[in-house]
């Protein structure tokens, strides 16, 4: 399963969903997680080892990882 968790802000709301991208990880070990943030938040995202990948926004949008959220929305991922 590919989940794409989309927390576009301050770092204590992203801190906040940490509990939550956990216990989907341990539902689901194989699942693959990536999270869309605002680079302020990119480096805590990067040291919690639950997270695949992350997708940081540039300027309200994701330009270099486009295609990647249009194939995230085409198939129906979970988002926030």
């Amino acid at each position: 399963m590919k989940t794409l968790i989309i927390r576009p802000d301050a770092i204590g709301d992203f801190v906040l969903t940490l509990p939550m991208i956990q216990a989907l990880k341990s539902a689901s070990p194989v699942s693959e997680i990536t999270v869309l943030v605002h680079p302020r938040t990119a480096d805590l995202a990067r040291v919690y080892p639950c997270i695949d990948e992350i997708i940081e926004i540039i300027n309200n949008i994701t330009a270099t990882h486009s295609g990647l959220i249009i194939q995230y929305l085409n198939v129906g991922f979970l988002f926030k």
